[in-house]
């Protein structure tokens, strides 16, 4: 022992200065530090869904299936990797043969070959959805560096940023010069709310890079769950697929018609035989830029 440490009492050690501090007062210092973190401000995002109709941009929470909780549950936490092997199980799982035989059926029963049973077909499933990280860009989001959130197209999703305080509703200026972040100053980015479909400004949490936090224009479409979704791109990419090259990206048009519900086009991106994005427009004539006076030329089924 060092000089005039042998008279401190049990359960008391020195400080830097060399002064005691019993346990007890190393318990309360821990317990103020403690209660300086949380009173420290924590950022609050405007919700993406309330029950208020004044706010236009704010529909009522999305109608989520047992489905869309599994999808969530393999999303996993903001900025999760998703794991192909994972989402091939969980289509594979018995609580879930009714959701693949009506993704099966609605695209004609085969995606590349005539799949001869179920887990054939989730295997050609998750080759669309995952070669080229589809699935976690539209379904899940992908904050991270050197971007700002790319995808996120599924209300869901939304939900469950919101419920976890990941992400919030920015409300975008009308008049561009006037935006506080130059990327979103183009003309062209304007908020577009024409329910179920809903085109907006969001603020979120970057894990990778925090600055970097502000996506200008993302859309989602309120009613269409996750079955929905995975059925659409599904067609639209079958659709694609069958007059691009192998290493081609190419963007289409896809008119949208879920079971039940409002009809309107989808953007699908196409990049090396595999889905890359897929997401929800407001134009009843979208923009085509092969032939700006004809929309229909930039139709999937039509590349």
């Amino acid at each position: 022992l060092e000089p005039g440490t042998w008279n401190l009492e049990p359960g008391t050690q020195r400080d830097q200065n060399g002064k005691s501090m019993s346990q007890t007062a190393m318990k309360k210092t821990a317990l103020l530090f403690f209660l300086l973190i949380l009173s420290l401000p924590v950022l609050a995002f405007q919700p993406f869904f309330d029950n208020d109709p004044r706010t236009r941009h704010a529909p009522e929470d999305p109608d989520l299936t047992d489905f869309d909780l599994e999808v969530l549950a393999l999303c996993g936490h903001w900025g999760d990797e998703v794991e192909a092997v994972d989402f091939e199980q969980m289509m594979l799982d018995k609580s879930n043969t009714a959701v693949l035989q009506r993704i099966r059926k609605a695209v004609g029963g085969r995606i590349f070959s005539k799949a001869s049973d179920n887990k054939q077909f989730a295997h050609e499933l998750r080759r669309v959805w995952f070669e080229q990280k589809g699935f976690k860009h539209v379904f899940c989001g992908e904050p991270g560096s050197g971007r700002d959130l790319g995808g996120l197209h599924y209300a869901a999703r939304y939900w469950q940023a919101q419920d976890n305080n990941w992400a919030g509703y920015r409300k975008l200026k009308s008049n561009y010069r006037k935006r506080p972040v130059e990327k979103c100053r183009a003309f062209y980015l304007k908020e577009s709310i024409k329910p179920p479909v809903y085109t907006i400004s969001l603020q979120f949490k970057n894990p990778y890079e925090p600055r970097n936090n502000i996506k200008c224009l993302s859309g989602y479409n309120h009613e269409m769950n996750a079955e929905d979704i995975l059925i659409a791109g599904t067609r639209a990419f079958k659709q694609a697929n069958k007059r691009v090259g192998k290493n081609t990206k190419d963007a289409c048009l896809f008119d949208t018609r879920p079971a039940g519900k409002k009809r309107h086009f989808s953007t699908m991106v196409i990049k090396q035989r595999a889905l890359r994005t897929f997401y929800p427009m407001t134009d009843k004539k979208p923009y085509c830029k092969k032939n700006r006076k004809n929309y229909k030329v930039c139709l999937c089924s039509n590349l």
